[in-house]
């Protein structure tokens, strides 16, 4: 299974991968519109960059009345059936991360960008990769 692998300690903050995730979703650049956001650690200079694979727990597809969201086998992340989905927002009040988005009546979240996640070719620190999970 692939996942996403966050390097913190190489994060710059610079938010490319925020811009580049917006853009892969929403087709515009946006921060707040991005499935994915940078923490950064004030006063210490360090970031942390949260995604779909930071979450153990998988809340969103406990709480989905719908049944409308499941684990994907090829990147273990939960995954939208849009054709289930009621965009009801309980899966993004229940995100810890808050990168789960509702906007105009649609659900936004990680869906590893159909393999290619654009949040790890943008990264020009090498902060974010993709890797091999025996999860």
């Amino acid at each position: 299974m692939k996942v996403i692998e966050v390097d913190s300690d190489k994060c710059t903050g610079c938010m490319a991968c925020v811009l580049a995730c917006s853009f892969a979703n929403t087709e515009a650049f946006s921060y707040e519109n991005a499935v994915m956001k940078i923490v950064k650690d004030e006063p210490i200079e360090s970031s942390q960059v949260c995604s779909c694979s930071n979450c153990t727990d998988k809340k969103c597809i406990e709480v989905c009345p719908f049944d409308a969201i499941s684990l994907s086998k090829n990147h273990g992340i939960p995954v939208i059936d849009y054709d289930k989905c009621k965009a009801c927002g309980l899966c993004a009040k229940s995100c810890h991360y808050g990168i789960i988005r509702v906007k105009n009546k649609k659900v936004y979240k990680c869906d590893f960008c159909n393999g290619t996640p654009a949040c790890v070719s943008s990264c020009i620190s090498g902060a974010i990769k993709i890797s091999d999970s025996d999860i």
